[in-house]
């Protein structure tokens, strides 16, 4: 069989995946919506927009409207994928940083569950449990950031739930992970973080009275992540679905025919 045709064959199996193209591959500067900033974006990782995620979770299911990207690995097999979203919240005020009580949130999580498996319920969708904390809640003044992880289960498996929060000038930056391989996945997770940056204006900082602010503050940050687990849910379908290879072939192809070019 041919080269060439071997391609085919693979293009072929992938035709489902058509839709799912990524916007970039790495190495690359992704530029984020909304002019939020910037993200470094390594070798073997592929970036889906804004248009190109809300396509992938309207596949799945509902998409919840905070989505702006969605970072995957380019590895066939490798499921690690990280969900990039943005709610104009406005200025949030960080003030409480110091009085959050990590006993009091984990148990505001467990009932947020038990409310949130109830409609799980409704769409035949196995109920889920948060277990207890793997990184309580931290913020970080100095770059205006929270993060935290949970272990939570449901049907046949266990995973964490990793969050970050970035406040901006107008609203909240979340980057979020879903992994059971914590170890191997988070430290790319965190590589990305780091490598976000905000636009000029964009920055908490660059606050101006009389702009908008926030009703809320970093609890109902984290209390309202369990309301968002349909959209990890979510997340974890598409992981499977971008573990097929898919991603890869893409990139293959296109080297392929990159290759190609006089």
């Amino acid at each position: 069989m041919s080269k060439h045709l071997i391609w085919l064959v693979w293009l072929w199996l992938a035709v489902p995946a058509a839709a799912q193209q990524p916007d970039q591959i790495g190495p690359a500067q992704v530029e984020l919506a909304e002019g939020l900033g910037t993200l470094k974006l390594p070798a073997g990782f592929a970036y889906f927009g804004k248009t190109s995620t809300l396509k992938l979770f309207e596949q799945e299911g509902t998409p919840d409207g905070t989505e702006i990207g969605l970072v995957v690995s380019s590895t066939p097999g490798d499921d690690f994928a990280l969900f990039i979203g943005y709610e104009p919240y406005g200025f949030v005020d960080d003030r409480e940083a110091s009085q959050l009580d990590p006993d009091a949130l984990l148990k505001g999580l467990q009932a947020d569950a038990e409310v949130t498996n109830q409609e799980r319920a409704k769409k035949g969708l196995y109920p889920l449990q948060v277990e207890s904390w793997i990184h309580e809640p931290s913020y970080d003044p100095h770059h205006h950031l929270i993060q935290w992880a949970v272990r939570s289960s449901g049907g046949d498996h266990r995973q964490v739930d990793w969050n970050s929060r970035l406040l901006t000038r107008y609203g909240v930056l979340s980057e979020e992970l879903v992994s059971d391989q914590l170890e191997r996945d988070l430290p790319r997770a965190e590589y990305l973080l780091k490598h976000t940056k905000l636009a000029k204006g964009q920055s908490y900082e660059e606050h101006q009275p009389g702009e908008k602010r926030s009703q809320h503050g970093l609890t109902h940050l984290i209390s309202k992540s369990m309301r968002r687990h349909g959209l990890l849910a979510l997340l974890w379908n598409l992981k499977k679905v971008l573990a097929m290879g898919l991603i890869g072939i893409i990139y293959w192809w296109r080297r392929y025919h990159s290759d190609k070019k006089p």
